[in-house]
C-alpha cells in the first residue's frame, strides 16, 4: 500500500524539520514523482555500540521496484565521530526478488550504558529521497 502524496509530503516535512533540529546531514524528503516505482526497504535493522570499544555495524541497503536513475545512499542523524563507510551507488535497474544491493559499514565508538537514539538510512535518485529509521542502542556486547 503506497502512501498518498499528502501523507508523503507531511512525512517529508516532519523528517526535514527533525533533520534541521538535529543538525543532521542529507537532503530533505521530496514528494515522489508520479512515475516513482522504487522503495527503500525497511529491514528492521539497528545500530549497536558497545560500552568499552568501537563496534562495526553493517547496514544492508535494499531498493525494490524499478528505477531509471542512479540511487545514492548514506546514514544521517548519527554523531559526527561515528565512521560511515559508504559503498558505490546503485545503478539504474530493478529488483523484484528481495536482493540486497549494497552494504554500508557504520562504526560506533564506545557508548555509555543505556544510550539510545535514532539514525536514518537514506536513499535518493536525485528526485525522490526516502528514509528508514535505524534505532541506536548500547550493550555490553552486541
Amino acid at each position: 500500500m503506497r502512501p498518498t502524496r499528502t501523507c508523503t509530503l507531511l512525512l517529508g516535512l516532519t523528517a526535514g524539520m527533525t533533520s534541521m533540529l538535529l543538525g543532521s546531514v542529507p537532503a530533505s524528503a521530496a514528494s515522489p514523482s508520479a512515475d516513482e516505482t522504487w522503495n527503500l526497504s525497511k529491514l528492521g535493522q539497528t545500530l549497536c555500540g558497545e560500552y568499552d570499544r568501537d563496534r562495526p555495524n553493517w547496514v544492508f541497503v535494499q531498493v525494490t521496484g524499478d528505477w531509471t536513475a542512479e540511487i545514492t545512499f548514506g546514514v544521517n542523524g548519527v554523531p559526527e565521530d561515528w565512521k560511515v563507510l559508504p559503498d558505490s551507488p546503485i545503478p539504474p535497474g530493478s529488483n523484484h526478488d528481495g536482493t540486497v544491493q549494497r552494504l554500508l559499514r557504520v562504526v560506533t565508538p564506545p557508548l555509555p550504558p543505556g544510550a539510545t537514539g535514532t539514525g536514518y538510512l537514506w536513499a535518493t535518485d536525485g528526485t525522490d529521497t526516502q528514509t528508514v529509521a535505524l534505532p541506536i542502542r548500547s550493550a555490553e556486547r552486541c
